[in-house]
């Protein structure tokens, strides 16, 4: 299987977030000792399920206005899958938004099957 690699962003409050690629689950300890950047397994033809983990109501700090002021989030910044370099715009524009704040919010990357994904990465990097 395919190895990809991503870059979080992420905010603690009342500890770090948790975050899952498919089956594979990176804890709060392992973003706590300064890890940014994780690697996971993907397959063509499949989908890739991010989720985060490990978040309260209480992770969310509010001002008296009703603003957050502080919140527990994990944003992917930049992916690589094989030569294809996804970055945030790419989410934005293709995808779905990079922002996780919700405990158990999933988001779900289709990963084209192994013919279809040169023309997936051409179109990714011309746009």
């Amino acid at each position: 299987m395919p190895i990809g690699t991503a870059k979080l962003s992420l905010s603690p409050n009342n500890g770090y977030p948790g975050f899952c690629v498919d089956d594979k689950y990176f804890p709060p300890s392992y973003f706590e000792e300064g890890n940014r950047k994780i690697v996971f397994e993907y397959d063509y033809g499949k989908d890739i399920i991010f989720k985060l983990k490990n978040k309260q109501q209480e992770d969310t700090s509010i001002d008296d206005n009703g603003e957050i002021i502080k919140d527990k989030y994990i944003v992917l910044e930049h992916m690589l899958l094989e030569y294809v370099e996804l970055r945030q715009t790419h989410f934005h524009q293709f995808f779905f938004d990079p922002f996780f704040g919700i405990n158990e919010e999933e988001k779900i990357l289709h990963i084209p099957n192994l013919d279809e994904f040169p023309k997936w990465a051409l179109k990714l990097q011309v746009t």
